[in-house]
C-alpha cells in the first residue's frame, strides 16, 4: 500500500493537494449529479469543494451546506 506522502512525491504534487482532492471521493452522489447537470449554485466549484470544511461526513449536511435539494 502506498502512502499519501509517497503518492504525492511520486506524482510531483503536495500531500495537501492530494488530501484535498481525496475528499471529493466522499461527496454526496446527489451533489455530483447536480454538478454534472449544471444545477448547482455558482459558488459551488472545485476550489470551494477542496476547502477543508466543504465536505462534512454526512451527505445531508453536505446538501444543506451547499444548498442542494434532492430531485432538483
Amino acid at each position: 500500500m502506498i502512502s499519501i506522502t509517497d503518492f504525492a512525491r511520486d506524482n510531483g504534487l503536495t500531500r495537501s493537494w492530494i488530501t484535498r482532492a481525496l475528499r471529493l471521493a466522499f461527496l454526496d452522489p446527489a451533489i455530483v449529479e447536480q454538478v454534472l447537470a449544471g444545477k448547482v449554485p455558482a459558488d459551488l466549484n472545485l476550489d470551494a469543494l477542496r476547502d477543508g470544511d466543504a465536505i462534512p461526513p454526512l451527505w445531508a449536511d453536505q446538501r444543506k451546506m451547499h444548498r442542494i435539494g434532492i430531485g432538483q
